[in-house]
């Protein structure tokens, strides 16, 4: 009983035999090692159970799991992990607000409710909520990123290159972000300023 591995193991043996109620039993126990918590438990677990083939038994074992465990923030922030990994985008969507409910300002979980909205074909909605986060100073670098490429496929470059030139302000040496704009200024027909970027790149590789 003291032996995460074994828990594990019956745990998703009893999974895959149909007997949930005592994998949720087993599941339970691992949220309780110390080792397990350190790394997370219950994205742990959501782990283990992305890689079984029962999506929908997995999304309602998982979803059991948090809600028979307080429902807190890490649990939902789990579930709508797994959902998006199995493409039950509703969950997902559903679990992230809850934990946005929870933890307002975790970035973690707002870049998830994201791409969640993107998944989703609400592309727009997902440039107006990862913006108003980006006005307020709040992105991370992740979020600046997604934002950057969502100006981008509405042609909105000039917005698209202000984001590029803020994360490259940030980490002068993200090469990523060097190409990005290249290829943002080749795209707008700014051919000298791409082979600036471009030259900057070359004389990286050297470095």
């Amino acid at each position: 009983p003291k032996d995460a591995e074994a828990q594990k193991t019956v745990a998703i043996l009893y999974f895959r035999v149909g007997d949930t109620a005592n994998a949720l039993v087993h599941m339970k126990r691992l949220l309780s090692f110390s080792d397990i918590k350190k790394v997370d438990g219950y994205l742990f677990i959501a782990n283990l159970l992305s890689q079984e083939k029962d999506v929908q038994s997995t999304i309602s074992l998982m979803s059991d799991l948090v809600d028979s465990t307080g429902s807190t923030a890490q649990g939902n922030f789990a579930l709508a992990t797994l959902a998006v990994v199995a493409k039950r985008l509703r969950v997902a969507q559903e679990r992230a607000e809850k934990v946005l409910t929870m933890t307002p300002g975790d970035l973690r979980a707002q870049n998830l409710f994201g791409r969640i909205l993107i998944g989703s074909e609400q592309k727009p909605q997902a440039l107006e909520y990862f913006q108003t986060i980006y006005d307020a100073g709040n992105a991370d670098l992740k979020m600046k990123n997604t934002l950057a490429r969502l100006f981008v496929d509405v042609k909105r470059y000039g917005d698209a290159k202000s984001v590029f030139q803020n994360m490259l302000a940030l980490e002068p040496r993200n090469n990523e972000t060097v190409y990005a704009l290249a290829l943002l200024a080749m795209q707008t027909e700014s051919f000298d300023t791409a082979e600036q970027y471009l030259k900057v790149l070359d004389t990286a590789k050297f470095k």
